[in-house]
């Protein structure tokens, strides 16, 4: 007489084998610090990088020190950005429009600086740059570090659900999405989710929650295809990188925050800083023409 009771057990343990625990059960889930060290050996690491996107922002209030912003349609304000990557601790945007040039510089150890048309127009940091931490800090100590700056315990962890896949979510137990965190994808290892407080205006509980879509690898290492902003579950704002150069050689002062303060000090008032400062500005120019036209050869 067959053994029902054994085929039975030996279908459900197939079946349990092939689908993996459940989000929320008791398996055991990896430590933060663990799914971090594997998260920047994932994404691959290089010295420098030099991306090209494209940068849509749906609203306006998020945007109003980008120069000629305001005579966009009212839906949302498109640009190109070029940024520059010194990693693991420099970032670098520059944007250019008809109606000027803005470049924002960030060092780790909180250090900001927003330049506008030779006036420097903010030593904090803004809200939509926020993305670049992941992309950015490709070392595991340093990361953590930050992202514990953030707001993220990185002694909690747990399995969530995302876009219909299974993922390790750093700094709450899944689906506690009230508490900052970072998600990452359990097969790739690739982070997928980035949610942290809205600190420009910490008394109204909105998060900020950034998305990574569609990794793509250059070289050694990956960069997301789109990345999306939202805070408050409305979308803010949409990053495609267009071109992507791994390991370009930048000058010295790409990313030298005192320079550009010791620059563009008390607004360019002083007429021998003037033609510096001009000079400074030619070179942003020039240096992103000199991207665009390696791309379109």
């Amino acid at each position: 007489m067959p053994n029902y009771f054994s085929l039975a057990a030996k279908i459900l343990i197939a079946v349990l084998m092939l689908t993996g625990p459940a989000p929320g059960s008791h398996a055991y889930v990896l430590e933060g610090p663990h799914i971090l060290d594997l998260t920047v050996r994932s994404i691959g690491s290089a010295r420098t990088l030099l991306v090209s996107q494209r940068v849509c922002i749906f609203n306006d209030e998020e945007a109003p020190d980008i120069p000629g912003s305001e005579s966009e349609t009212p839906e949302y304000v498109e640009y190109e950005e070029v940024t520059g990557y010194g990693i693991p601790d420099h970032f670098r945007s520059d944007i250019e429009t008809a109606q000027g040039a803005k470049t924002y510089f960030f060092s780790l150890g909180h250090r900001y600086l927003t330049v506008i048309n030779e006036t420097i127009t903010s030593r904090n940091e803004p809200l939509l740059s926020r993305y670049k931490d992941v992309l950015l800090i490709r070392d595991r100590d340093l990361l953590e570090n930050h992202l514990v700056q953030r707001g993220i315990d990185t002694s909690i962890s747990s399995l969530g659900r995302f876009n219909g896949n299974v993922h390790y979510v750093i700094g709450a137990k899944y689906p506690d999405e009230s508490l900052p965190q970072l998600w990452v994808d359990q097969k790739t290892f690739r982070p997928s989710r980035y949610i942290i407080p809205d600190t420009d205006n910490p008394g109204i509980f909105h998060h900020v929650e950034i998305v990574y879509l569609d990794w793509k690898r250059f070289g050694r290492i990956w960069h997301p295809e789109r990345i999306e902003i939202y805070k408050g579950g409305t979308i803010l704002q949409t990053l495609e990188p267009e071109n992507v150069s791994v390991n370009p050689v930048f000058e010295e002062d790409m990313f030298d925050i005192d320079k550009a303060l010791l620059l563009y000090k008390n607004n360019v008032a002083a007429e021998s800083n003037v033609e510096d400062t001009q000079d400074e500005l030619n070179r942003v120019r020039q240096s992103i023409e000199e991207f665009r036209k390696r791309f379109e050869q």
